[in-house]
């Protein structure tokens, strides 16, 4: 389990002072204006969630997996309100697998829960009753005009924190969700130009590009340190074609 002593970057506490306000929309670099920009970002998501439930169905995900699935169940999505955990969630629960959803914006209901992943209470009450824990809650890269450092620290470093302290103890297995963007650092680039790369997630590849990258390395070294039954999964973008 990842004390607090632990979970500390550049001497800088991830804490839980700054927690982020319930039912205010995460901001993105969409052009536009605010309103505008929001019915375009929950059309994308729309678009997105019927591509995924298109490309995995029942059929296609197939019986075998179809019951892991389900010895999984109940699945905590953090992030259920963004790209990833929209559309994991509406996958999950079109399946016929019991899945909680735990975002700032979703509605306080039995199987959805609005809260802050950078709240360790919050995480404990979201993840009661569940199996396995899908960590898809972060403040990416289009984030980053309007989020301050201490802001990414708070969610994607907390918030991995508490995740992985709360299914160490209630024995929950767990998905991390990173991103590629860690194997494309400015090293990568430089090299890149001069040669054909063959990039690989054991290789540490320098520094990343932004607060973003470097949030999201510390927390996979989180859980590499956690003693946690993880996976990390370094993702790459979500947008389907046509979305934005």
């Amino acid at each position: 389990m990842l004390d607090s002593s632990v979970a500390s970057m550049d001497s800088t506490e991830p804490g839980e002072q700054q927690g982020m306000a319930i039912g205010v929309p995460i901001r993105y670099f969409l052009l536009g204006d605010e309103e505008r920009a929001q019915k375009q970002l929950a059309l994308a998501k729309e678009r997105c969630i019927a591509s995924a439930m298109k490309r995995l169905s029942r059929a296609v995900v197939g019986e075998e997996l179809y019951q892991q699935l389900q010895t999984a169940a109940p699945v905590l999505v953090t992030g259920s309100c963004g790209y990833l955990g929209s559309a994991l969630l509406a996958i999950l629960r079109d399946l016929g697998i019991k899945a909680r959803g735990l975002d700032l914006m979703a509605p306080d209901t039995v199987e959805n829960m609005a809260g802050d992943v950078g709240m360790e209470q919050v995480v404990q009450r979201a993840a009661e009753g569940c199996r396995s824990v899908i960590h898809a809650a972060a403040l990416h890269a289009p984030n980053l005009d309007f989020y301050t450092e201490a802001d990414y620290k708070h969610v994607n470093l907390g918030g991995t924190r508490h995740v992985l302290n709360v299914a160490t103890a209630m024995g929950l297995s767990c998905v991390f969700s990173s991103t590629t963007s860690l194997m494309n650092t400015q090293k990568v680039k430089e090299r890149s130009k001069s040669s054909t790369l063959v990039l690989k997630a054991s290789e540490d590849y320098g520094t990343p590009r932004n607060i973003y990258g470097v949030t999201k390395k510390k927390a996979e070294q989180y859980c590499v340190d956690s003693g946690c039954s993880v996976a990390i999964l370094r993702c790459s973008r979500f947008f389907c074609r046509g979305c934005l």
